[in-house]
């Protein structure tokens, strides 16, 4: 697999994300509006910028890719797993759990579109698992 797989996040992740964005960044300038003595409104301001930087951050980077048969998990850390050295796949209340011999990574198909998750289902039905 030379070529570039995207697992992107459902529209309903991605409208939360930027929902509760909006809406504190609503209850931010309601905040100053009539309390402005105090700087504590100014957590309201940080909690919507957090969540409009997800939304973002979820929009332009994808929940997880295949490029050049390694599978990397988009996190504030990403994890990466070589496609070839997964050992073994197991599917668990909406998530699939691969395994290596030395590592693990789950991916939660509950934050995937339909699409994904199929395409998903198609790469791990292809993986050709060694059993020891």
């Amino acid at each position: 697999m030379t070529s570039t797989q995207q697992f992107k996040y459902s529209q309903k992740q991605l409208r939360y994300s930027l929902g509760f964005g909006i809406l504190w960044i609503i209850i931010f300038v309601g905040y100053l509006i009539f309390r402005s003595e105090s700087y504590l409104g100014y957590g309201y301001l940080a909690i919507g910028i957090l969540f409009l930087g997800s939304y973002f951050y979820k929009k332009i980077f994808h929940y997880a890719i295949i490029k050049d048969g390694v599978l990397i998990k988009n996190d504030i850390l990403p994890k990466r797993i070589k496609l070839d050295t997964i050992t073994d796949a197991h599917y668990v209340a909406g998530k699939y759990k691969l395994m290596t011999k030395t590592s693990e990574m789950t991916i939660n198909t509950m934050v995937l579109d339909k699409t994904s998750i199929e395409n998903l289902k198609k790469v791990i039905k292809q993986l050709n698992f060694i059993k020891s």
